[in-house]
């Protein structure tokens, strides 16, 4: 079909009906370097069909209806293959030396397939291998050695999977990117990923993680970006975060966390500009909890149990620009006024909304005037005066009562002993 065109480069047969290619079919494309045939009917393919590539840089198979295995030796003639797109497929696994021959490969997506297992020999081979992009699959078990010949991987995409352990990933030291969002993780131990000392972000949103031990973020100085969203962690603790040093992005959303202890992120996140704590259960916010977050920009809270923003928080964080508080049942008093005054500077267009007391219920507090806020404080200063002199006018009088008894018992006991010195001197007599 290609007989004569020694010369083509690239060949684009994308969105066809294409079902089947006869062996040797591009025997003539000596110089092709890429070849796409994605969005087709392909159901298999063999090792002689790619005959004559052999300067082919990018092949792309995505979105057929290839099934079964990536038989061993499938693409051994491609020495020269750097992008392999198989994504969206229906393979269910890979057999040993599937990828022989592919030393320059860079770049492998099998997203959107249905493999089950990657076993130890299922990347021989692909020392070159820079991105690897597994996501989508229903991948469950991943052996120990896995990636052993993968020391150049940079992103490894593993989201949307089964995965429940963290140990294969151990020992990539070039790896900069991370995913396994969306896997049946539950917990993270000591050193879950020692020696990814070059990894820049990391993300396992919405796994079932409910346990970090201490050090499980050991090796990771250089993680910028974590991301920790819908999973069901009860509890920032101290020293949970130990680590990640460079972090500047966290997230915490939508999660069960009641807690935060003070010093949770002692010796991580110094230089974090954006943390987010919303959809979960806080009730009260602990200045103390954030000393070490000194460069924080944003902040957010919301969907929480929150009732009182202390004026604390604002001298604790002096970076802090925007802070997002809303759907929370904020209790609108005295307490509030330095919120109330710096909001109105910095977040003068987003509406935290009052739930008490009962005559600001529903009223956005950057409605509420300042001064207005001074006539709260004033009437609670002058709540709490007059409790506090009822107070103490209860006490002067219990003391003046104890006194009073006191006195009594003394004058008594000197008036028995002057009777007593004068029967004495009457008896001597």
């Amino acid at each position: 079909m290609f007989e004569g065109l020694d010369s083509l480069t690239y060949l684009r047969l994308s969105k066809n009906n294409i079902s089947s290619i006869e062996n040797e079919t591009f025997n003539s494309c000596n110089e092709m370097i890429e070849l796409r045939l994605d969005y087709n009917q392909l159901t298999t393919f063999t090792i002689k069909m790619f005959d004559g590539l052999v300067k082919l840089e990018e092949l792309r198979l995505s979105y057929n209806k290839l099934s079964g295995s990536v038989n061993g030796n499938s693409f051994i003639d491609l020495k020269n293959l750097q992008k392999l797109y198989v994504d969206s497929n229906k393979f269910s696994s890979i057999e040993p030396s599937a990828f022989n021959g592919l030393e320059k490969l860079i770049v492998l997506d099998l997203t959107l397939n249905e493999l089950t297992q990657l076993t130890d020999d299922s990347f021989e081979g692909l020392f070159s291998l820079q991105r690897l992009i597994l996501s989508k699959n229903r991948i469950e078990i991943i052996d120990k050695n896995t990636f052993l010949s993968c020391q150049e991987l940079i992103k490894l995409d593993l989201a949307s999977n089964r995965i429940n352990t963290t140990e294969p990933f151990k020992g990539l030291g070039k790896l900069e990117d991370l995913d396994l969002n969306n896997n049946q993780l539950k917990e993270l131990p000591a050193n879950s990923f020692q020696g990814l000392n070059k990894l820049i972000s990391l993300r396992l949103n919405r796994n079932e993680i409910s346990i970090i031990q201490h050090g499980a973020f050991n090796d990771l100085q250089k993680v910028r970006g974590l991301t920790l969203s819908f999973n069901k962690l009860m509890s920032i603790s101290e020293n949970m975060l130990i680590g990640l040093e460079e972090v500047d992005v966290a997230h915490f959303g939508s999660n069960q966390i009641d807690q935060i202890s003070k010093n949770a992120f002692r010796g991580c996140c110094s230089k974090a500009t954006n943390l987010e704590l919303y959809n979960n259960i806080i009730e009260v916010i602990d200045p103390e909890s954030y000393y070490n977050l000194t460069e924080l920009v944003n902040m957010d809270f919301h969907g929480n149990l929150i009732k009182t923003i202390p004026g604390e928080l604002f001298h604790v964080l002096p970076s802090l620009s925007y802070l997002v508080v809303t759907k929370n049942p904020l209790h609108c008093d005295c307490d509030m006024i330095e919120f109330r005054a710096w909001t109105g500077c910095h977040n003068p267009n987003l509406e935290h909304y009052c739930s008490t007391p009962e005559e600001y219920n529903k009223r956005a507090i950057n409605s509420i005037p300042l001064d207005e806020f001074g006539d709260i404080c004033e009437s609670s200063c002058q709540v709490d005066s007059d409790s506090i002199s009822t107070v103490v006018w209860i006490w002067i009088g219990v003391g003046t009562f104890v006194l009073g008894v006191l006195v009594t018992i003394i004058i008594g006991m000197f008036a028995r002993r002057k009777r007593t010195k004068g029967y004495v001197r009457n008896y001597a007599t």
